[in-house]
């Protein structure tokens, strides 16, 4: 990718997907699962009352057992005469090579380095905080 992955976040990744395989693997293993999504949720985050954005990190299979990051996608509560909607905030499209920021053009990933380390370096303070329940999602 144009952006440097940090370690960290892939070790992040790989634990939870190990996790997951361990406590509720794909239906069929035979089958090849074709991307893995994994959901972080903040159980309390609220629309009036704040707390952490949802994050939504996906890989996708490029060949064997190799995965490539996707999408990392954080999403926020946007609020409308009648109700409120999770949109997306901030959207790191590694496939397009491009970051999309709510109200903003899109930018060329290449541009985003310094957002993007620090942007991850957030997720995993809070992950590591222990704020979020994880899904992970086999995309077969």
């Amino acid at each position: 990718t144009p952006l440097p992955i940090p370690e960290s976040l892939t070790l992040l990744l790989e634990k939870e997907i190990q996790r997951a395989y361990q406590h509720a693997p794909p239906s069929s293993p035979i089958d090849p699962i074709f991307a893995i999504t994994l959901v972080f949720r903040d159980p309390g985050y609220d629309p009036l009352l704040g707390g952490y954005h949802p994050v939504e990190i996906r890989l996708g299979r490029v060949g064997g057992i190799t995965y490539r990051l996707g999408y990392l996608t954080d999403f926020s509560y946007v609020e409308s005469v009648e109700k409120s909607a999770l949109m997306r905030e901030i959207d790191f499209e590694f496939g397009a090579q491009l970051c999309a920021i709510r109200y903003l053009p899109p930018i060329a990933l290449c541009r985003v380095g310094e957002f993007f380390e620090r942007y991850v370096t957030n997720f995993i303070s809070y992950y590591r905080c222990g704020v979020y329940d994880v899904e992970v999602l086999w995309d077969k």
